[in-house]
Formats: C-alpha cells, sequence, structure tokens
C-alpha cells in the first residue's frame, strides 16, 4: 500500500479574480501542490490562524494590511510556520 503525503496547500490573497485564476492555473500546469485562493487579508488571516499551508502569495494592494499579515506570519502569531516561503505580487514598481 501507497503511503503517499498530501502536501498542504499554498494560500493565494488576490482580491482580483483575473489575476488569481492565472496564479491559480500556472501552478496546475507546473504540478505545484493545490493553491487555495481568498479575496482578503482578514479571510487570509482566519485560514493562517486555523492551518499551516506550503507557501503564500500575497497582493501588495492593501500594502498596510499586507505587511501586518506578513509581520504576523514571521511574528509567529499564526498557525503557519514563521519560516514559511512568501511571495508578493504589486500592481507598480516605483
Amino acid at each position: 500500500m501507497s503511503t503517499s503525503r498530501v502536501q498542504p496547500p499554498i494560500l493565494l490573497v488576490e482580491p482580483h479574480s483575473l489575476t488569481a485564476s492565472i496564479i491559480v492555473s500556472t501552478a496546475r500546469q507546473l504540478n505545484l501542490p493545490t493553491v487555495r485562493q481568498v479575496g482578503s487579508v482578514r479571510t487570509a488571516q482566519q485560514h493562517l490562524a486555523a492551518q499551516g499551508f506550503l507557501g503564500m502569495i500575497v497582493s501588495l494592494e492593501d500594502a498596510q494590511a499586507a505587511v501586518a499579515l506578513l509581520e504576523q506570519v514571521r511574528n509567529a502569531e499564526l498557525a503557519a510556520s514563521p519560516e514559511m516561503p512568501v511571495a508578493v505580487t504589486t500592481a507598480q514598481v516605483d
């Protein structure tokens, strides 16, 4: 009998459904673990408080809330590992 272990999902925090669907589709094509998409930092906090994730991709559209979320993760205030890999997306580069 095979004892294959299911990897935890990747959390995607992206308010724009088109961008989110592109990221989810790309992850699927690359055979990455399941991507769980949420549209707000508040919802992401609820998910991160309840379970761990393999990684997180977070939009900086609401930069203040996104940075606060990243601080919570890095300060081990949620169920997610403080060493969890994180990628950020932004609509503009200064």
